[in-house]
């Protein structure tokens, strides 16, 4: 699976490349897409030495991969593209990563596990709970100082919502793995929701604050760090369901009959080689060309890289990190020091998907001509 990223995300840079205009690698309204790429390039290749030495950081890798997934699919939107094979690939790209999240998991681990969380677990969540309800609030207000940009300013109030999402979540492995994979897909959307801002924004303190939770909020629960932890390293050796791996000659482009090692090699180098950083000028460019994008719009080509799993998977995390109650969408996030609030959490029999980053159902498009059956190794 992780050479299936590899290829789709090649597939990807390659078609994106073969555009030019709105994809130009060197047009700053592209360049915050090419910087996405990187980095999910970049956790891939982590992934696979981590993965070589069966060093538990295996699985932050995965989690950054994922939030870049969510990145790449918001920055997407920037460039007014509709690149068909840049669209599959990203549709690949994001389902062979979720399946990686999903099928190799501490998290996923736990939720089997099942039982009471540990204090630890407890203390933890209590934490990330805690920070994404500050986070909402200061998001909140975010979006209402942007009402020029309906864009910038739905994007804030989906990240508000899934802030929420989170903090109100119950106190249950289920719900620790469906908090956890919203907290990592927040990551995501923030990183590429930035770039729609000018720079003065980005100096609000507000904005600082907003942005540094990238960095410094507690997110998901660290199990790889977590001492005396040991993951089950024979798991994955043993081939599991993809609904979709990659299949370059179901693509539309003529080029793409047969993808071989040696241009996954070359998409590879050209990520590596390139800096996509933009000065800023070219952040301000890139946010008055944001302010013309509609909410609709903002939407429909964001959710152009969903694979039908990705839609199925947000579903199922907004109801295992949700409240049953259904009156309380505008609530707080409940009691997090209590377990019994009404308030606070949901169906403590809900399920939950796995943790870090984004969509855990494996897979990518159902239409790309992918074997049910075609599962494989990590």
């Amino acid at each position: 699976m992780i050479d299936d990223a590899s290829t789709a995300l090649a597939f990807t840079v390659k078609a994106a490349r073969a555009e030019g205009k709105e994809l130009d690698p060197k047009n700053p309204i592209s360049k915050p897409f090419y910087d996405s790429l990187k980095s999910i390039n970049t956790s891939i290749n982590d992934a696979k030495k981590s993965l070589a030495a069966k060093d538990n950081k295996f699985f932050a890798d995965i989690a950054n991969a994922k939030a870049g997934v969510e990145e790449m699919k918001v920055t997407f939107v920037l460039t007014k593209s509709k690149n068909p094979d840049v669209i599959t690939g990203g549709k690949k790209l994001s389902g062979a990563i979720a399946a990686l999240d999903e099928n190799y998991s501490p998290l996923e681990e736990r939720k089997a596990k099942g039982g009471e969380l540990t204090a630890d677990e407890k203390a933890q969540f209590q934490k990330i709970k805690a920070s994404h309800l500050d986070l909402a609030k200061e998001v909140d207000a975010l979006a209402e100082s942007v009402q020029k940009d309906p864009a910038l300013k739905n994007g804030l109030k989906e990240v508000a919502e899934k802030a929420r999402e989170v903090a109100k979540a119950p106190e249950t492995p289920n719900g620790f793995a469906a908090a956890s994979n919203l907290a990592s897909t927040i990551v995501g959307l923030l990183n590429g929701y930035q770039n729609y801002a000018t720079t003065a924004q980005r100096s609000q303190p507000v904005w600082k604050s907003v942005t540094s939770y990238v960095t410094s909020a507690p997110s998901r629960y660290s199990y790889y760090t977590t001492p005396g932890y040991s993951y089950d390293w024979s798991y994955t050796t043993t081939p599991v369901s993809v609904y979709d791996s990659f299949e370059s000659s179901s693509y539309s482009s003529s080029s793409s009959s047969s993808f071989s090692s040696s241009e996954v090699s070359t998409e590879d180098s050209f990520l590596e080689e390139n800096n996509f950083e933009e000065s800023a000028a070219e952040e301000d460019e890139v946010a008055a060309e944001s302010d013309d994008i509609s909410e609709d719009e903002a939407e429909a080509d964001e959710d152009s890289m969903d694979s039908e799993e990705d839609q199925a998977d947000d579903a199922e995390d907004a109801e295992d990190a949700g409240d049953e109650d259904d009156g309380d969408s505008d609530d707080d996030g409940g009691d997090d020091d209590s377990g019994s609030d009404d308030d606070s959490g949901g169906d403590d029999d809900s399920g939950g998907d796995d943790d870090s980053g984004g969509d855990d159902d494996s897979g990518g498009d159902d239409d790309s001509g992918g074997d049910d059956d075609s599962g494989g190794d990590s």
